[in-house]
């Protein structure tokens, strides 16, 4: 499955485990924060 701007950061953690390390290379500390759940990728940024 693709990762698309409108996924959430829950969403995109959850079908892809690995994407965390990325998160954390572009020091998105918000992976684990209540607003992982509703935040969109491109949101996040």
């Amino acid at each position: 499955m693709a990762i698309t701007k409108d996924m959430s950061i829950e969403e995109i953690i959850q079908k892809h485990p690995g994407s965390v390390k990325v998160f954390h290379q572009f020091q998105m500390g918000c992976i684990s924060c209540h607003g992982a759940a509703a935040e969109s990728l491109e949101k996040a940024r």
